[in-house]
């Protein structure tokens, strides 16, 4: 009968809601024991935040209207069941809400499992975000920047000689860095499959593995005739893209992460010229896409192309004005965010929206420090964190 059904509902609820709290409970044990370690251990940490996501998927899942307190263990938590649930945790200090979840694109398997289709993009979507922010002062000004999804690291080229620098985004210590002898960093990103750092130079890729205050560099992919690219990746492949601008000499190299050369893209058929013209390129799992300015009433335009895996296009629109100090990196999940040396962000999805973030300051540089968190730089001692 109805009834009964109703109350069969009733008492899965309240098991599903048991569940959670008991699996919230343990987690906050282990986080508890963590803070009373001495010795910082990654590993568990990033097992502990990703129980925390996965608690948090479950959360979004359930519709009550009703209102639980936990128990007060430390890391206090509050769950408001209401239309939808949502979870604010305070562990005061060890994990900030804006480090709460670490970027791991193998934990995309419901993203992935979501086919690219154009036909549900909604291109006349657009809507201003004014987002929560802070600010983070960089021991020195910031060129190239990535993040391993808790901390970020950059390059400055304002010192002599050249240096890189790991910045810890939880606390105001000076930035731990070491001299660069190497060529000068022309673009940075970070690889999760790896778990390195890899640095694009006119002599080839270079990859940095920081660990406790040390920096291990390797020259991974060597090269003497390169003039200038640009380096993704994906969840199984570094691409490289040789020369970007200079046609005839223009490529995409995509290598596998034992940095073992896969193929070639070549540009032309059916690549559209308005990626080729790309200046910065970001790839995600499904999709890769690029970023182009061309001259439009007195100032610049800042345009994104976005195709498959294949090089067949998905999507391209024109994002707005730009000084021309404009990049694009993803989150991993077909979404992508391009600055564009003004105070704002773009954000657009494949499929999807395409929204605005605001910011304090003129955007250069940015980095996806994890799924809920960007960090951006303005080639001063200052980084912008936007929560997203």
């Amino acid at each position: 009968t109805i009834v009964e059904n109703i109350e069969q509902s009733r008492k899965d609820g309240q098991d599903r809601v048991s569940k959670l709290l008991s699996n919230l409970q343990a987690v906050s044990v282990d986080i508890q024991g963590l803070v009373k370690q001495i010795i910082y251990e990654p590993t568990r940490m990033a097992n502990i935040l990703e129980e925390l996501g996965t608690i948090e998927l479950d959360l979004n899942k359930l519709v009550i209207t009703k209102k639980l307190d936990l128990p007060e263990i430390i890391p206090k938590g509050e769950l408001q069941l209401e239309s939808i649930i949502g979870l604010t945790i305070n562990t005061e200090g060890l994990v900030q809400s804006c480090l709460a979840t670490p970027f791991d694109d193998s934990n995309a398997t419901e993203a992935e499992a979501a086919p690219i289709n154009l036909s549900s993009c909604d291109e006349c979507s657009l809507t201003d975000e004014s987002l929560s922010a802070d600010f983070i002062s960089t021991t020195y000004p910031v060129d190239c920047l990535a993040s391993d999804g808790f901390n970020v690291m950059y390059t400055s080229t304002d010192t002599s000689p050249y240096i890189i620098a790991y910045c810890h985004l939880g606390n105001n210590e000076g930035d731990l860095h070491r001299v660069w002898h190497q060529p000068r960093v022309v673009d940075m990103i970070y690889w999760n499959t790896i778990g390195k750092f890899v640095c694009a130079t006119n002599k080839g890729v270079y990859t940095v593995q920081y660990n406790n205050g040390k920096f291990k560099i390797q020259h991974t992919i060597r090269s003497n005739t390169w003039n200038d690219l640009r380096v993704a990746t994906n969840k199984n492949d570094l691409w490289v893209w040789l020369n970007p601008g200079k046609r005839g000499s223009d490529s995409i190299e995509i290598y596998s992460n034992f940095f073992e050369h896969t193929r070639t893209i070549k540009f032309g058929g059916s690549i559209p010229d308005s990626f080729r013209r790309g200046i910065s390129f970001s790839v995600a799992n499904k999709c890769v896409a690029s970023i182009n300015t061309r001259p439009q009433n007195n100032g610049e335009v800042v345009q994104i192309n976005v195709l498959d895996l294949d090089m067949k296009r998905l999507k391209s629109q024109d994002l707005g004005s730009c000084t021309g100090l404009v990049q694009i990196r993803t989150d991993g999940y077909n979404r992508f965010f391009i600055t564009t040396g003004q105070r704002s962000i773009h954000c657009v999805s494949v499929p999807g929206k395409k929204s605005i973030i605001a910011i304090e300051y003129s955007g250069n540089t940015i980095a996806v420090v994890n799924k809920q968190c960007l960090a951006i730089g303005d080639s001063n001692h200052d980084l912008e964190l936007v929560e997203i």
